[in-house]
């Protein structure tokens, strides 16, 4: 029974993973291509490797995991359940293939990045790398998709149980994270004195001494409360 309702899912979402896929691949092309251009007609700024493919199709695959999923989570539970679907093989068959469909984006995310650096590399061996991003990707990439996976799945629950309230929340966070966010990280560089700049610094000491041991514990208890309170909106919720 399991079996065969994440396989009616994955049939159901199916376009949503051959879209997120090509936009990630595409945009993966696109920066790898832009970069080389920028090198072509600027052969001076070729000397620090910047994986602007990584970044793009990593982004896409961010967009993906997190606005993708909670937008249709509510969508996909009101279609099944009509269906004659059952709540709670819907809650993990979603899950599924929502982890799925993201880990083919990570996937794109590396070779895209492998693709990358092997074009740099061979085109400009002496080419200065600023960030290392590979390391990153192959310790952190996993759980970050897993954690990404659970929390957008919850945000989506939470926007189908409370409606234009929840997503009104997310929306000033979202938009927070846009705006403030990059300008206090900027102003701590830029303008350590500012107040930015201070909230910056304080909040970049403070993160930077947590061990990354009790950042995946936390990480960890908020995706099986996540999974808790996701499954009880659920059964409790109405087509």
């Amino acid at each position: 029974m399991m079996l065969d309702m994440i396989r009616k899912q994955f049939l159901i979402q199916k376009d949503d993973l051959i879209g997120g896929a090509v936009i990630a691949v595409g945009a993966g092309l696109f920066g790898t291509i832009l970069l080389q251009i920028i090198y072509y007609l600027k052969p001076d700024a070729a000397t620090e490797y910047v994986p602007l493919g990584t970044l793009l199709a990593g982004m896409i695959a961010v967009i993906f995991a997190v606005a993708f999923i909670m937008v249709q989570f509510s969508l996909y539970f009101r279609l099944v359940i009509s269906m004659g679907g059952v709540r709670k093989y819907f809650f993990w068959a979603f899950l599924a293939v929502s982890l799925i469909q993201s880990f083919v984006m990570y996937v794109i995310v590396l070779l895209t990045h492998l693709g990358d650096r092997f074009l740099n590399r061979s085109r400009y061996p002496e080419m200065k790398v600023v960030v290392d991003v590979w390391p990153y990707l192959l310790k952190w990439g996993v759980p970050v998709v897993v954690f990404l996976v659970i929390g957008s799945t919850f945000l989506g629950a939470l926007g189908m149980r409370f409606g234009k309230y929840a997503y009104g929340i997310f929306w000033v966070l979202w938009m927070t994270m846009c705006i403030v966010f990059p300008r206090i990280m900027g102003a701590a560089e830029d303008a350590p004195d500012s107040v930015f700049g201070r909230i910056g610094n304080t909040a970049i000491d403070f993160c930077s001494g947590i061990p990354g041991s009790i950042w995946t514990a936390a990480a960890a208890v908020f995706s099986v409360a996540a999974m808790l309170g996701t499954y009880r909106i659920i059964r409790k919720s109405s087509v």
